[in-house]
Protein backbone atom coordinates (compact mmCIF):
# COMPACT_ATOMS: atom_id res chain seq x y z
CA UNK A 1 0.00 0.00 0.00
CA UNK A 2 3.02 2.61 1.13
CA UNK A 3 4.39 1.80 -2.60
CA UNK A 4 1.34 2.53 -4.29
CA UNK A 5 1.02 6.19 -2.21
CA UNK A 6 4.92 6.91 -3.34
CA UNK A 7 4.21 5.68 -6.68
CA UNK A 8 0.98 7.79 -7.15
CA UNK A 9 2.81 11.03 -5.43
CA UNK A 10 5.84 10.65 -7.75
CA UNK A 11 3.38 10.60 -10.82
CA UNK A 12 1.70 13.82 -9.60
CA UNK A 13 4.97 15.59 -8.85
CA UNK A 14 6.00 14.67 -12.48
CA UNK A 15 2.64 15.74 -13.88
CA UNK A 16 2.62 19.03 -11.91
CA UNK A 17 6.68 20.09 -13.47
CA UNK A 18 4.50 18.75 -17.11
CA UNK A 19 1.90 21.31 -16.02
CA UNK A 20 3.98 24.05 -15.46
CA UNK A 21 5.90 24.04 -18.57
CA UNK A 22 2.81 23.86 -20.41
CA UNK A 23 1.61 27.17 -18.52
CA UNK A 24 5.08 28.76 -19.03
CA UNK A 25 4.75 28.17 -22.92
CA UNK A 26 1.39 29.47 -23.29
CA UNK A 27 2.33 32.89 -21.56
CA UNK A 28 3.79 34.32 -24.44
CA UNK A 29 0.27 33.13 -26.75
CA UNK A 30 -2.13 34.45 -23.74
CA UNK A 31 -0.35 37.99 -22.74
CA UNK A 32 -0.05 37.19 -19.12
CA UNK A 33 2.82 36.10 -16.60
CA UNK A 34 2.72 34.25 -13.73
CA UNK A 35 4.63 35.89 -10.77
CA UNK A 36 4.20 33.47 -7.89
CA UNK A 37 0.75 33.75 -7.11
CA UNK A 38 -0.18 36.94 -9.49
CA UNK A 39 -1.02 37.03 -12.55
CA UNK A 40 0.55 40.24 -14.36
CA UNK A 41 -1.43 40.76 -18.05
CA UNK A 42 0.35 42.53 -20.84
CA UNK A 43 0.12 46.45 -21.45
CA UNK A 44 -2.24 45.75 -24.35
CA UNK A 45 -4.18 44.10 -22.36
CA UNK A 46 -4.28 46.25 -19.35
CA UNK A 47 -4.89 49.07 -22.32
CA UNK A 48 -7.77 47.10 -23.90
CA UNK A 49 -9.71 47.05 -20.11
CA UNK A 50 -9.15 50.67 -19.39
CA UNK A 51 -10.44 51.78 -22.55
CA UNK A 52 -14.08 49.04 -22.13
CA UNK A 53 -13.72 50.52 -18.49
CA UNK A 54 -17.24 52.08 -17.81
CA UNK A 55 -17.18 56.01 -15.65
CA UNK A 56 -20.21 56.23 -13.27
CA UNK A 57 -21.52 58.82 -15.58
CA UNK A 58 -21.61 56.38 -18.90
CA UNK A 59 -22.44 53.50 -17.25
CA UNK A 60 -26.06 55.66 -15.83
CA UNK A 61 -26.10 56.62 -19.77
CA UNK A 62 -26.29 53.24 -20.77
CA UNK A 63 -28.14 51.68 -18.28
CA UNK A 64 -31.90 50.91 -18.57
CA UNK A 65 -34.23 53.38 -15.98
CA UNK A 66 -35.57 50.24 -14.55
CA UNK A 67 -31.77 49.57 -13.59
CA UNK A 68 -31.09 52.66 -12.14
CA UNK A 69 -34.72 53.45 -10.32
CA UNK A 70 -34.88 49.65 -9.02
CA UNK A 71 -30.91 49.35 -7.35
CA UNK A 72 -31.50 52.07 -4.21
CA UNK A 73 -34.89 50.15 -3.26
CA UNK A 74 -32.92 46.56 -3.50
CA UNK A 75 -29.51 48.12 -1.90
CA UNK A 76 -31.86 49.68 0.51
CA UNK A 77 -33.29 46.65 2.01
CA UNK A 78 -30.13 45.16 3.39
CA UNK A 79 -30.43 47.38 6.61
CA UNK A 80 -33.63 46.37 7.61
CA UNK A 81 -32.89 42.61 6.51
CA UNK A 82 -29.95 42.82 8.78
CA UNK A 83 -32.04 43.57 11.46
CA UNK A 84 -34.24 40.95 10.72
CA UNK A 85 -31.95 38.50 10.03
CA UNK A 86 -30.62 39.73 13.80
CA UNK A 87 -33.42 39.65 15.66
CA UNK A 88 -34.55 35.94 14.22
CA UNK A 89 -31.30 35.30 14.92
CA UNK A 90 -31.50 36.73 19.13
CA UNK A 91 -34.56 35.27 19.75
CA UNK A 92 -33.80 31.65 18.56
CA UNK A 93 -30.85 31.85 20.43
CA UNK A 94 -32.16 33.29 23.60
CA UNK A 95 -35.40 30.84 23.60
CA UNK A 96 -32.51 27.89 24.29
CA UNK A 97 -30.41 29.82 26.49
CA UNK A 98 -30.50 28.43 29.86
CA UNK A 99 -29.34 31.44 30.69
CA UNK A 100 -32.13 34.11 29.41
CA UNK A 101 -35.40 32.82 30.58
CA UNK A 102 -38.44 34.30 28.25
CA UNK A 103 -40.81 33.00 30.87
CA UNK A 104 -39.74 36.52 32.88
CA UNK A 105 -40.97 38.33 29.92
CA UNK A 106 -44.31 36.98 28.78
Amino acid sequence: MQQRISSLVDRIRVLEHELAELLHQQEDKALFTLKGRKVEFDRSVRKAQAKMKLGIFRFFRTSRPQSVLSAPVIYGMFVPLAFLDLSVFLYADGTQAPWLSLDNYV
